[in-house]
């Protein structure tokens, strides 16, 4: 068993990479299905092959079955990370915030060695030439950046997830998965992260069919909403560069839309379609007893400190009425010929198209042209960086956990019964008493389970591991294989773990 359990359970052959970009596409939809490997099935084997290993377990080899069922039985985190660094914003020539990253591609694949080419069905990778270029792809995931409508939040919404191979493999529960996509952004140049959030896909199976927005375990893992990035240094200097650009183009577009609509009002009014202007309120008797009681307020205000007076604010009409009588008088001159000739030519520089604006008044605003002095092409800013990782999650085996404590309660019991109900080689090994023939084999035994413990640290390493710690694991691998070819050779059986570094 202990052998039979070390063998099905490790990481899978080639170690995998993941890659992470923003595209500033939509989120792609209709990814081709990949076929798949069909999984091995184990089950039908499981009742001979306990049949051979388990009477060589009987001399003592128990206790180490237990562990390695037990650590079977246990959920495993297998995780790995990627960097992302991608400008979040377009700002238009038009005076429009864009989002330019609204697309988050994951994969994870055996190599990111080769050209993505726009044909068909794959028309998608050239847009995401860092994580495009995949080969051998294990997993492929996409969330969309959803916006919240006041546009100050968003929110990742998973819209596909395909997975062609697990990255652990394990015996006892090699059906099904849990992944999470934890993502932390930050602002380059900022200190603090604005966004952390983490999507959860659980009970992930491998299927012919790719998981969509349809699926429950999608719709379940769109994540909170957060707060979009603070814009850049470097992009708010540009969206004020930009303001600044427009702010004549926009005093031409307001004389130009004023007179339009003192026009039309004028016109309605006169049509009747617009009730007549409200009569002047400020006349007597309303005006002589609205300065007594404004008296009487001052007067009451003598004796008390400035920073304790009460002014109703029906005792201002005199500046408010001031202020429209200014604001009146400003747009009759903004109205005379000097000032609608200085409008027209800064709006529309061009004659040509100064006279085709002109004869078809716009009551909903004028449009001016852009200005000379922006460049045609938007401009990308506020550099977003990334972390994303990616963990897969092996449930553990509740059957493997179940025998592995039954095996670790009552080890010498156990064993007695195994070897009892395996005929005909649990009498053989009954009638095994030569103690170095069961040294032998605990040593073989003994041997293969520091491989798998010295093979398990080096997997668990992530990419970001020193070079030392990699070098010093693929050491003790090395070693762990040497005494295991040593032990299988004093039992006189053929070494199986490679001789030369690797």
């Amino acid at each position: 068993m202990a052998l039979f359990t070390a063998a099905m359970h490790g990481v899978a052959v080639a170690d995998p990479v993941v890659r992470a970009e923003w595209i500033s596409g939509d989120c792609p939809k209709g990814l081709p299905l990949i076929t798949q490997e069909t999984p091995q099935k184990f089950a039908g084997l499981l009742a001979g092959v306990v049949a051979v290993i388990v009477p060589k377990l009987v001399s003592g080899g128990v206790d180490l079955a237990a562990k390695s069922l037990q650590a079977a039985g246990a959920d495993r985190p297998n995780a790995l990370s990627a960097r992302t660094s991608q400008d979040f914003y377009n700002y238009l020539r038009e005076r429009k915030i864009t989002l330019r990253s609204k697309c988050l591609i994951v994969v994870e694949a055996d190599s990111f060695d080769a050209t993505p080419v726009a044909a068909e069905p794959h028309t998608w990778r050239p847009l995401a030439s860092h994580v495009g270029s995949y080969q051998n792809p294990r997993m492929i995931f996409m969330a969309a950046v959803d916006t919240a409508p006041e546009g100050k939040l968003f929110r990742l919404v998973p819209a596909y997830f395909e997975i062609m191979d697990w990255r652990e493999r394990s015996f006892w529960n090699n059906d099904r998965r849990d992944y999470t996509f934890a993502v932390t952004l930050s602002v380059i140049g900022q200190t603090t992260n604005f966004a952390s959030v983490s999507m959860t896909l659980k009970g992930v199976e491998k299927r012919e069919k790719a998981y969509g927005l349809a699926d429950a375990l999608m719709n379940e893992a769109a994540t909170d909403f957060v707060p979009l990035p603070p814009l850049s240094a470097e992009g708010t200097k540009y969206v004020n560069n930009v303001e600044l650009a427009w702010a004549t183009k926009d005093r031409a577009a307001s004389v130009l839309d004023e007179k339009v609509k003192y026009d039309v009002e004028a016109l309605e009014r006169a049509s009747g379609k617009l009730p007549p202007p409200i009569p002047d309120l400020y006349v007597n008797p309303y005006l002589t007893e609205l300065d007594k009681y404004c008296d009487a307020v001052r007067a009451a205000n003598f004796d008390i400190a400035e920073s304790k007076w009460e002014v109703p604010a029906i005792c201002t009409w005199k500046v408010d009425q001031q202020l429209e009588v200014v604001t009146k008088s400003k747009k009759a001159v903004e109205r005379n010929a000097v000032w609608l000739g200085w409008a027209e030519e800064v709006c529309w520089p061009d004659p040509a198209v100064r006279t085709k604006n002109l004869a078809t008044p716009k009551a909903d605003g004028y449009e001016c042209t852009p200005p000379t002095t922006i460049k045609n092409e938007s401009k990308a800013h506020t550099r977003v960086a990334g972390l994303i990782t990616v963990t897969e999650f092996r449930p553990g085996s509740k059957t493997a956990k179940l025998l592995g404590d039954a095996l670790a309660a009552s080890a010498a019991d156990v064993s007695k019964v195994i070897a009892s109900k395996v005929p005909p080689l649990s009498q053989e090994a009954r009638d095994t008493a030569n103690t170095s023939d069961r040294a032998r084999d605990q040593a073989v035994l003994s041997a293969d389970f520091e491989v798998q413990i010295a093979e398990a640290e080096l997997a668990e390493l992530d990419s970001a591991a020193l070079a030392s710690k990699v070098t010093a694991a693929r050491m003790k691998r090395q070693a762990a294989w040497y005494a295991a070819n040593n032990a299988y050779r004093a039992a006189g059986r053929n070494p199986p773990y490679p001789e030369a570094p690797s």
